[in-house]
């Protein structure tokens, strides 16, 4: 299981339709230590610790088990003190504070993307549902849910599109659909069209999200500029 694992690793993630490549050893050596460390902290674990005995790959270095080789000294250089202690001094706050909130938007997203992928797909026949759920967020002045700013950008080819922005599928997943036809969308863009220009757009997620509490006198930052991401 540890070779199949590491041998899966050993290559590239598939991105934008390029083929994956093999990775140099050095650049895998990582996921070696990874598997290896949970024996050395065995005793802090219960269910989830190693059969007794059992280090992966008999206890060889990570080097080793994925062939690098020695280059000495570590080529980047340390960080200096001057940005690693305020760094550290950072992560008990980004843990206790941010942390905790953080996590339950990530639940509560992956609760909801387990409930969308029960719905049905959006017909034509659908389209006056999705327009009166396009009339109550214009009602409560609720910003249209908008995609990340990543994926707005894997469509250059729609930059004159006002509704470039748009989550489609968030959208309708609020009436319950899993999704839209492509024949039902042109039925729905004139409600959006007038729609967006009186709401706009807005991260779908940890829009109404709480203050964390500030660091040592900053200001208090909403999560949802972390959540929304």
């Amino acid at each position: 299981m540890c070779a199949r694992h590491l041998e899966a690793q050993f290559w590239s993630a598939p991105s934008l339709g390029l083929p994956q490549w093999r990775l140099e050893p050095e650049s895998v050596t990582i996921v070696v230590r990874t598997v290896q460390v949970i024996a050395l902290y065995a005793e802090l674990l219960s269910t989830d610790a190693y059969p007794a005995g059992f280090v992966p790959w008999n206890g060889r270095t990570a080097a080793a088990v994925v062939g690098a080789q020695p280059r000495g000294e570590n080529a980047v250089p340390l960080v200096p003190d001057q940005l690693l202690q305020p760094l550290l001094a950072t992560c008990p706050y980004l843990v206790e504070a941010v942390g905790p909130r953080l996590a339950e938007v990530v639940e509560a997203r992956r609760a909801h993307e387990a409930a969308r992928a029960k719905g049905p797909v959006a017909c034509i026949a659908d389209v006056p549902r999705l327009q009166r759920l396009c009339e109550e967020l214009r009602e409560r002045a609720e910003p249209l849910p908008k995609v990340a700013a990543n994926q707005i950008a894997r469509y250059p080819d729609r930059l004159g599109d006002p509704l470039r922005p748009l989550a489609w599928g968030h959208l309708v997943s609020l009436a319950g659909f899993r999704k839209i036809a492509d024949t039902a969308k042109p039925h729905l863009i004139p409600a959006l069209l007038e729609v967006a220009e009186d709401v706009g757009f807005a991260s779908a997620w940890a829009g109404d999200a709480p203050s964390i509490p500030p660091l040592r006198g900053r200001q208090a930052s909403p999560v949802d500029r972390a959540g929304g991401r």
